[in-house]
């Protein structure tokens, strides 16, 4: 539906997934959220990302904040919300709970980046 460009029919779904459909599946909600966050646009639409951090801290939320991947989705959906203090704090934590070395990398490579918006330095 976002492909569409019917964004109203794509965040109304987005919305029944989150609250009736995987209200309590943590990873079918990171995963509809993470193609959301993942290659936004140079623009991102700010209710496309509002959705993608509510699936993402329902997620987030379900698994008590244990899970690397779904930390890693919601330091991403800040980012892309602007929420750049919450994104650095969720990625910390994404990067401390990851286990697997190539994981790992792209969570510290996505840190860093996040690091360096927050202090205006993303030259």
């Amino acid at each position: 539906l976002v492909r569409t460009g019917d964004m109203d029919k794509a965040l109304a779904y987005g919305d029944r997934l989150l609250t009736e459909v995987y209200k309590d599946d943590a990873q079918r909600l990171n995963m509809v959220a993470w193609p959301l966050v993942e290659k936004p646009g140079k623009e991102p639409n700010p209710r496309l990302m509002k959705l993608a951090v509510r699936l993402a801290e329902r997620a987030d939320e379900l698994l008590k904040g244990e899970d690397a991947m779904v930390a890693d989705t919601l330091g991403k959906a800040y980012y892309e919300a602007g929420e750049l203090a919450k994104a650095v704090a969720a990625q910390e934590r994404a990067v401390k709970l990851a286990g697997d070395a190539k994981e790992a990398a792209d969570m510290k490579e996505r840190l860093e980046q996040f690091k360096k918006k927050l202090a205006g330095t993303d030259k």
